[in-house]
Order: C-alpha cells, then sequence, then structure tokens
C-alpha cells in the first residue's frame, strides 16, 4: 500500500487574525465574576484567564508560531480510512533510524511534541539512537479532516494509524503517546501487533485484574487496599488514591464531552475566551503546575494549542472522540482486558491522571519498562521533554527492542 500524500501548509489571513481579536475583545468584556476568595476550584480562575487573555489580544504572534511550526518541519496531508490525515514526517539522517509514531490527545495537539522531534530525529549525542518521526493529528483533531461517520473510535484511529505508518513505507513500527494517544497505541498494540512492534505510554489506564487462578491474590490485595489496609508501595498506594479522587471529582467533563459534545462546540467554536477557559483549566488541574500555570507551560504554548483549535475550527468534532469512546464502549474497554503481547514501556509522571500498581500492568502487558519521575504531569512532552526523550529512547533503543523493526522501512 502506498500513500497519496501532499506537502501541506497553513497560513492564517489577516482577515481570520483581525476578527479572532475582535472576538477577544468582547470575550474580555463579559468574563464572569467569581465568588470572592477562590481559586480554581470552581473552575478556572477569573485573574488567570484574563492575564492570558490579555496577553493573547497584545503580545501573542500566532505569525511567528506560525514560521516555526510549518517553517521549522516538512507537513503533510494524506486520505486514510475515509479522513485527510495531517501529520509531520521528519526522516532522519541516520540509516539505523528506527520509525516512530508520536499520537496525542485531548485537549493537547501534535504541537506537544514539536520540541522534540529534531532530537528524536537526529540526535545531538550521536550514541543515542535515532528515529523516522511521525506526528499526526487526531482525526477531528487540528489540521485533520473530521470523520463523516459514526463510531470512528480510538480503536478505529489506531487502524488508520497503522494503514498511515504502512502507507508510507514502515511495515514495523513503535509508537508512544499519552491521553488518548497512549490509548490508541494500546489498541494499535493489540490489534496490529505484526507491524505495532512495542509501544511507549506515559498514561497507564489500568484495573485490578479479573479473578483466575494467577490473579485472586492481586484481586484480594485490591479489595483489602478499599478496606483501608496497606497492601502496595507508598507511590502505589499514593497513585490509586489519587487515580480515586479524579475519577470523583475531575472527570465530569467527561460526562458532558461523552453526551451533548455538539452543544458545547457551539460555544467553544463561538468564544475564544471560553475556548480558552476550557483548555486552560485542564492544564492547570492535569499539570505539575504548583500554583502557576502560565509560568509552567509558558503563556506562548499554551496559546499555540489553543490557536491550533481555533485556527482549524476542530474543537467540537475533537469532543465527539469522546461520544464515539462511550458509546463504542466495549472497544475501549479491551485496552483492560485483552493481553498487550508486544512489548510495553510505561512512564509514570507525578501528577499523571492514572496510575496503578506495577503488577496490574504486569498482569495485563508484555511490560519491559516501569519509569516513575518525580516531577511531571499529563502532558510529559511539554512538561518534561528531556525526560521523556531519555525514557522513550532508553526503551525503544535496547538491542532485542529496536532489532523488532530492523530493516522494516522501504523508504
Amino acid at each position: 500500500m502506498t500513500l497519496s500524500t501532499e506537502r501541506f501548509n497553513f497560513s492564517a489571513s489577516q482577515r481570520e487574525l483581525e476578527e479572532l481579536r475582535h472576538r477577544i475583545e468582547l470575550g474580555l468584556t463579559r468574563i464572569p465574576e467569581p465568588i470572592p476568595d477562590t481559586e480554581w476550584e470552581y473552575g478556572t480562575k477569573r485573574d488567570t484567564l484574563v492575564e492570558l487573555v490579555r496577553y493573547w489580544k497584545d503580545d501573542y504572534d500566532w505569525k511567528a508560531a506560525e514560521k516555526r511550526i510549518f517553517g521549522d518541519f516538512q507537513h503533510f496531508r494524506a486520505p486514510v480510512n475515509g479522513v485527510d490525515v495531517h501529520f509531520i514526517h521528519e526522516r532522519s539522517n541516520r540509516d539505523d533510524a528506527l520509525p516512530l509514531i508520536l499520537i496525542h490527545g485531548w485537549p493537547g495537539s501534535f504541537f506537544e511534541f514539536i520540541d522534540l522531534i529534531h532530537e528524536f530525529a537526529n540526535p545531538s549525542d550521536p550514541s543515542q539512537p535515532a528515529f523516522h518521526v511521525i506526528v499526526p493529528s487526531l482525526p477531528g483533531y487540528g489540521f485533520s479532516s473530521a470523520p463523516k461517520v459514526r463510531g470512528f473510535d480510538t480503536r478505529e484511529i489506531g487502524k488508520t494509524f497503522d494503514e498511515l505508518m504502512k502507507g508510507l513505507g514502515y511495515a514495523k513500527y513503535f509508537a508512544q503517546g499519552g491521553d488518548w494517544g497512549s490509548i490508541i497505541s494500546r489498541q494499535m498494540a493489540i490489534d496490529f501487533p505484526d507491524s505495532c512492534r512495542a509501544i511507549h505510554i506515559n498514561m497507564c489506564i489500568i484495573r485490578p485484574p479479573s479473578p483466575g487462578i494467577t490473579t485472586i491474590w492481586m484481586l484480594f490485595k485490591a479489595v483489602l487496599w478499599g478496606l483501608g489496609f496497606k497492601m502496595f508501595s507508598e507511590d502505589e498506594d499514593k497513585w490509586l488514591k489519587a487515580t480515586q479522587n479524579f475519577m470523583e471529582w475531575e472527570t465530569d467533563y467527561q460526562k458532558i464531552q461523552e453526551t451533548k459534545p455538539q452543544s458545547l462546540g457551539y460555544a467553544f467554536n463561538d468564544s475564544p475566551v471560553g475556548l480558552a477557559a476550557w483548555i486552560l483549566e485542564k492544564f492547570e488541574t492535569w499539570g505539575d503546575c504548583r500554583g502557576d500555570v502560565l509560568g509552567h507551560f509558558g503563556k506562548d504554548r499554551i496559546l499555540t494549542n489553543i490557536m491550533i483549535y481555533w485556527l482549524s475550527g476542530s474543537i467540537t468534532s475533537s469532543m465527539r472522540l469522546y461520544y464515539e469512546g462511550r458509546h463504542n464502549l466495549p472497544n475501549l474497554v479491551r485496552i483492560l482486558t485483552v493481553y498487550h503481547q508486544p512489548p510495553v514501556a510505561v512512564a509514570n509522571f507525578a501528577e499523571e491522571l492514572y496510575r496503578g500498581p506495577r503488577e496490574w500492568a504486569a498482569n495485563l502487558m508484555n511490560l519491559q519498562q516501569w519509569s516513575i519521575f518525580p516531577s511531571g504531569g499529563h502532558f510529559a512532552a511539554m512538561e518534561e521533554p528531556t525526560l521523556l526523550l531519555g525514557d522513550v529512547r532508553k526503551f525503544f533503543g535496547r538491542k532485542d527492542i529496536a532489532k523488532l523493526v530492523r530493516g522494516s522501512s522501504k523508504l
């Protein structure tokens, strides 16, 4: 299979940017007042939002971001599985490079990986492994077209990306991802183990194992832990409690995006301030921000990610992925029930949303590497790029792992 690819470029018109500025100015006049002495507990903190939006109006330079994004990397689009997939394709100069697809999530974008691509492809240290890097936008995200049919869920995206990689000449490849990207990588490992030869994920959703001869003790430990007994390591105990808290208090955004994404989309596609408030709150809540989301991520990087949603008009179609996941639940739940045969590496960052005991993961997947980091959150590629880069290299660069894809490229 050979793809019909075409070079892709994007340049926002002056009219689009002027209209955006006008909408921001109007939005600033209608930001509601909060209850006094509140921070983020009711949602996005007003003062932080106002600071970001004023910077957006007065100082942010999309054209500079555009020049870097489209000037420093080669972008393409290709029709795959009924959608036009946008992707960056950065070929390494090295003959021993390994094919690697980097997969983002929500409310991120391909931009999450922008600081890693060159170093993955052509490492400054020649002793490090090199990769042919493919960074797609999920269907319905950024500059990929939105699916026109029902049911285009994470499993269907996995099929799409497997076809993309094969169509680019990579019969065997590695995958890395966080958020939806971790789920899609796992779907690919389950469905296409002969081509997706190993995966590295920085969000590992797992659950207590189902009863069975080899898992009954793990299940018993989970029950005892739920009753208050100390059954896991200090880190694992903390992770489970944090995951419980997240599931109880921080997942209602999922409920509305699973049920009525279109209704929400009308508001966010009309109001840049509303869009910024929705996305900013996730960066603050999910990142290892320590009270300073704007300083932690940087205003420009937050806004560039938001701009990709705004200028592509993709916020509504991006949220539909939650609907498709909820309404095709067996396809989603299978990552918790079907054994992952290809080798798996898991990077556990300090403030990741979903974490659990290593033994649960090892029961579900061919776990070959388990790393724990003292910092970083849900957006690891943006928050701790050096740590993520090193962990990915450590895993895929292993001789026994690298040989799984060696010589598979037809390019």
